[in-house]
């Protein structure tokens, strides 16, 4: 094991009966981790590119155990990878032209980048349906944060809360 600064992925049974498996020794930070649905591969954020070498932020897809790292998406502002429960998508928040921060998805090979939400406010932390048919995320705005909806596609965005402390949206199994 190398030593590492920053924050690096491990993988453990979810029963715990096992010690962490480290599988990113990045010294600078892997993070904001997350499977597929089919659990072949995993998208998170990182400073570097495949080889190791520090390159700016971007979205990246490994292997469980840590290998075939792939840089999908170069973006110095990207967060919160989450896969489409069919695994042909992923959406993250990144801050786009103009500075707002958007919920993009792209295809699981990095091409197709859509921006969904085009809004001047800042929108963060997207959330797949477990159908795939809509996502949800936060949008910030004027000092509060509430929690959003929209089509896949990005039509129909829908305000769900009106408290402005609100955020993190995950939608229940079977919703």
């Amino acid at each position: 094991m190398s030593a590492s600064v920053g924050s690096d992925i491990y993988v453990v049974p979810s029963d715990g009966s096992a010690s962490p498996d480290q599988i990113t020794t990045y010294v600078g930070a892997d993070l904001e981790s997350d499977w597929s649905p089919d659990g072949t591969r995993i998208a998170f954020i990182s400073g570097r590119d495949p080889t190791g070498l520090l390159s700016g932020y971007g979205l990246f897809v490994m292997d469980p155990d840590g290998s075939n790292v792939v840089k999908l998406i170069n973006d110095s502002c990207i967060a919160f990878p989450d896969w489409s429960p069919d695994g042909n998508k992923i959406a993250y928040q990144a801050s786009c032209a103009g500075g707002a921060h958007e919920i993009i998805v792209v295809d699981a090979d990095g091409s197709n980048r859509t921006n969904l939400t085009n809004h001047p406010d800042e929108d963060y932390v997207p959330a797949w349906s477990p159908d795939g048919t809509r996502i949800a995320f936060q949008r910030y705005s004027d000092g509060s944060g509430d929690v959003w909806a929209m089509n896949a596609d990005g039509t129909n965005q829908v305000r769900l809360t009106n408290s402005g402390d609100s955020g993190s949206p995950t939608w229940s199994p079977g919703r």
